[in-house]
């Protein structure tokens, strides 16, 4: 299961930076610009981290962290206070804060103190970053546990325009894209991503999942091969066809995983 982090910070460069390398290794990243906003965040998402600066306006960390431990439905919440201060980190010590992290943020120190305070390994930080966009629950369910046995992080977006703007900021190691995928055409998928340099040397993976009865039917036959006709000429890197638990897992090898 992704990890969902919350950072709560005013300054949009600081925002950015800290999204963009949280994401890179495998976080799920939500962003508020004060504490008001990110209390109305927590009670819309379960959250593993939060990630607070001290001084915003409107409801500054103080307050926010404050707000936050009165519930005890966050009391379980690990927090990352932003702050250099000495005086700052003296009063949230006293809170029970443990992590702090000084700016301007770096992505070694980021991802060093977030896995930190999560208890996850060290060496985690350098796994497989894989993100999976299909039509079958069950067959996104059966990746998704396959990719976990192999200490990849996953990501699993909601539609195409999610999973291109994901991608562009994760740079994942390898996208899987059902080639009968609605949303968006998969070969259309596949031409966007292929006009961002940063995803070079991402490998795009796609597949089908026709059931039986569908494998007899001719015109979804027929579909199928012109649509896998248009993702090679898309770019994409391996075609491993009807979706198998073996399949796939030699796909993964195949590119190192």
């Amino acid at each position: 299961m992704q990890k969902k982090v919350l950072v709560v910070e005013d300054e949009r460069t600081t925002a950015k930076v800290a999204q963009q390398q949280l994401e890179r290794a495998g976080f799920d990243v939500y962003l508020a610009e004060n504490g008001k906003e990110g209390l109305d965040s927590v009670k819309k998402n379960d959250f593993d981290l939060i990630i607070t600066d001290v001084e915003m306006p409107v409801m500054d960390g103080v307050d926010f962290y404050k707000a936050l431990k009165k519930n005890e439905k966050y009391l379980d919440i690990p927090i990352i206070v932003i702050t250099s201060s000495e005086i700052f980190k003296n009063a949230f010590s006293k809170l029970g804060v443990k992590g702090f992290l000084a700016k301007p943020l770096t992505g070694k120190n980021l991802l060093g103190k977030a896995n930190e305070v999560l208890g996850i390994p060290l060496d985690v930080q350098d796994r497989a970053q894989v993100m999976l966009f299909g039509n079958d629950t069950d067959v996104i369910d059966q990746m998704e546990e396959l990719l976990h046995k192999c200490h990849c992080g996953v990501y699993v977006p909601q539609n195409g325009i999610e999973l291109i703007g994901k991608a562009l900021r994760m740079v994942p190691n390898i996208i899987v894209i059902d080639v009968l995928e609605a949303d968006i055409p998969a070969y259309e998928l596949i031409k966007s991503l292929r006009c961002f340099s940063r995803l070079r040397d991402t490998h795009i993976i796609i597949y089908s999942y026709l059931t039986p009865e569908q494998l007899g039917d001719s015109d979804k036959t027929m579909n199928l091969k012109r649509v896998n006709e248009a993702c090679d000429d898309a770019g994409v890197s391996k075609n491993i066809g009807r979706f198998t638990r073996m399949t796939f897992l030699d796909s993964l090898r195949e590119f190192g995983i």
